[in-house]
């Protein structure tokens, strides 16, 4: 939908600013990109897991966790907090207690 590459457009150019601000590239490769996204809306079906679609994500993405792979670390944590995409984003070790398991 128009709303999800919006939403995709704001990280991709968040990242690349940050990418060009630290001279890692030099060209912004988005420059007179035009982002178009469907105009349906999906049903809450096709947009939300059930309940046991959810345990089966949790279930695998616990059992994939990997330090050298954010991605199903990213997964369980978001669905064990609730923390948004972008609070995942800014977590880093020294958030974490071992000590307390928090």
């Amino acid at each position: 939908s128009d709303s999800s590459v919006k939403q995709i457009n704001v990280h991709v150019r968040a990242s690349l600013e940050n990418l060009l601000d630290d001279f890692i590239i030099k060209n912004d490769f988005t420059k007179g990109a035009i982002s178009k996204g469907g105009k349906g809306s999906k049903s809450a079906e096709l947009k939300y897991l059930d309940f046991e679609d959810f345990t089966k994500l949790i279930a695998l993405a616990k059992e994939k966790i990997n330090p050298i792979y954010a991605s199903s670390f990213m997964i369980y944590i978001a669905a064990m907090t609730g923390m948004r995409f972008s609070e995942l984003l800014g977590l880093t070790w020294d958030n974490v207690d071992f000590e307390k398991g928090q």
